[in-house]
């Protein structure tokens, strides 16, 4: 379990990196603080699981990880980079009907679509994180 607990909170951080930089264009020296909530408090919900087995720590982790996934890989990443991006700009090249996307810079874009494929390491980690602590549980010396 503790190596699929690393590699998600591996995932969440550089996750959290993309996150802050695509931040910085829209909230300024801000994104920092959000940065720094991305990357403190599922570490503190990891360590605070490791040492006690709180199933109440485990749920924020996972809370966490679902803030990442949902409100900044799909909603920030997917739909407002990578779809802008590229079906955005394929839909204005077929067409006259669709205009052009507004594009941002390219740390800007880039980033917004590196949030989204982060977002699906962190998804992926702890789908494996939790199937990893429900074996724990139903193996003899876990349970």
């Amino acid at each position: 379990m503790h190596k699929y607990a690393r590699l998600s909170l591996l995932s969440v951080m550089v996750t959290a990196v993309f996150i802050t930089v695509n931040h910085l264009y829209s909230l300024g020296p801000k994104a920092l603080v959000l940065g720094s909530v991305l990357l403190l408090v599922p570490a503190a919900m990891c360590w605070w699981y490791r040492k006690t087995t709180s199933n109440v720590a485990f749920a924020g982790y996972l809370l966490m990880n679902l803030w990442v996934v949902v409100g900044f890989g799909l909603l920030n990443g997917l739909w407002g980079s990578t779809f802008r991006v590229y079906l955005g700009t394929l839909l204005a090249s077929l067409s006259t009907s669709f205009p052009r996307p507004t594009l941002g810079t390219v740390p800007f874009e880039l980033s917004g679509i590196l949030t989204f494929i982060g977002s699906l390491f962190v998804l992926y980690f702890a789908y494996k994180l939790i199937q990893a602590k429900r074996d724990a549980a139903r193996s003899p010396e876990g349970g």
